[in-house]
């Protein structure tokens, strides 16, 4: 567990409670803090996904299924949301879950048992289909509005959970830890806003959703690289297309005799989770031309040029090895 550093707190500005959120979301979003390892893990909305693709798809064998069936159990059970809010549709999913039928093929059973337990298995992947589709269409807003009811009624014993179940929600859709980490500044900033109307600002800027980003990277190193002209969703020039409006893109866009400009288009939450994104994109082209070409020479400078499609929004995004920044 990490805790905001009490140098950074007023602490006649914070309520006792509204410390422990600010502490929870400190610890969960801190790259190097163990809790940060649990936000990453499945949730009840991603959980029960699973489920059902595994089923769908016939990937899982019977023991898999078992284990499965009852981890998917104890993270519906103990998810400050599913009780009060999803209770019909654990109702219906929680007979299958303590006791899974067979899959197909993993037993050798008389054919009336097997027609019964088909029909326990469709029956299964209907109720969890239906669970799904509300969690995949109101978990995460439900997860948010209990978090701002329970902070503003000072209910201490479920802010901890429910803002664990808000982070590991929005790390699967897509957040950086990184950047869910900065937010934590917002309620330390003399704003003139209150604790409550800082946490719907912050609220409301992490429920939108994902856009499109144009990424440039640069990749330097070697002169063949600058041959090829695209790369799976990137094209690949010589020549900056970038328009910069800050002296520092305009060094970002400067071009040489080594460098490549790499442009891609992904859909993402943000600046930061778009720029990841592309680097994971160009690996492997990299990983070609080191081992053909090349080997040693060729990196991928750590800034990348991204801009956001709407409002034109354009941002230099770093992205390190040990660590994510992003300049101010």
């Amino acid at each position: 567990m990490r805790f905001v550093p009490r140098n950074e707190i007023a602490t006649a500005r914070f309520q006792p409670h509204e410390l422990l959120f600010l502490d929870c979301w400190y610890g969960l979003t801190h790259e190097k803090s163990l809790d940060s390892y649990r936000v990453r893990c499945l949730n009840a909305r991603t959980v029960v996904r699973e489920l059902c693709e595994e089923v769908s798809e016939g990937r899982i064998d019977q023991p898999e299924f078992q284990g499965l069936c009852s981890e998917s159990l104890a993270i519906l059970q103990s998810d400050p949301i599913i009780v009060p809010a999803f209770s019909r549709g654990l109702a219906a999913v929680r007979p299958f879950l303590e006791s899974p039928p067979h899959l197909p093929g993993s037993s050798e059973k008389k054919e009336r048992e097997k027609i019964e337990n088909q029909d326990r298995l469709k029956e299964m992947m209907f109720a969890a289909t239906d669970l799904l589709a509300s969690l995949e269409s109101c978990y995460f807003s439900t997860a948010c509005n209990r978090l701002i009811a329970s902070l503003a009624k000072s209910e201490v014993q479920y802010i901890a959970p429910l803002t664990d179940a808000v982070v590991s929600d929005l790390v699967s859709r897509g957040w950086e830890l990184g950047e869910l980490f900065r937010w934590h500044r917002k309620f330390l900033a003399e704003d003139g806003r209150t604790f409550l109307q800082n946490l719907e600002f912050m609220i409301e800027c992490l429920k939108r959703q994902p856009t499109e980003f144009k990424v440039t990277l640069r990749v330097s190193g070697g002169k063949k690289v600058r041959q090829l002209t695209g790369f799976r969703s990137f094209s690949l020039s010589p020549q900056s297309r970038i328009q910069p409006d800050q002296e520092y893109q305009k060094r970002f866009a400067s071009e040489d005799g080594y460098t490549v400009f790499a442009e891609g288009t992904f859909h993402s939450v943000d600046f930061l989770s778009a720029a990841i994104q592309a680097r994971d994109a160009i690996e492997p082209l990299l990983d070609s031309l080191r081992f053909e070409f090349e080997p040693g020479l060729l990196s991928i400078d750590r800034r990348a040029f991204v801009v956001r499609g709407g409002d034109e929004k354009k941002m230099i995004v770093h992205v390190d090895r040990d660590g994510i920044e992003k300049p101010d």
